[in-house]
């Protein structure tokens, strides 16, 4: 009916779209890199709610499970060091390390190049 045919001229349109904005892709330096910096803020404002859904359920589950008020880092004084000890501060998230998913693998860490011969490299200190 009147719907099939409106859904296969949105589809035809849709594919010459594709065609003709495919051609332009390939034929222009500016549309690729248009094109590119639009997929990498999509990427960008994916990641932020990524960022913030977990957040907002791990909120919920601090509401339901209380955590345990202990400390993150022992006391030093405990711990038998010298008084001048130096501490290595990283960020994994996003920086060594990055959670990624795909709808076939599921969810999986990617590691940034070299980051096994950092760590490596750090254990010795």
């Amino acid at each position: 009916g009147k719907r099939q045919s409106v859904v296969a001229t949105g589809s035809k349109a849709a594919a010459a779209f594709a065609v003709v904005g495919g051609g332009a892709y390939a034929a222009s330096d500016d549309v690729r890199v248009e094109v590119n910096n639009i997929f990498s803020a999509l990427g960008h404002l994916f990641e932020d709610f990524n960022d913030s859904t977990r957040e907002f359920f791990e909120s919920i589950g601090d509401k339901i499970v209380k955590r345990k008020q202990e400390p993150w880092l022992l006391e030093l004084a405990t711990m038998k060091y010298p008084d001048n000890v130096p501490t290595l501060v990283l960020d994994l998230d996003k920086v060594i390390l990055h959670l990624d998913h795909d709808s076939r693998q599921g969810w999986h860490v990617i590691k940034r190049p070299f980051a096994d011969q950092f760590f490596r490299e750090i254990s010795h200190y």
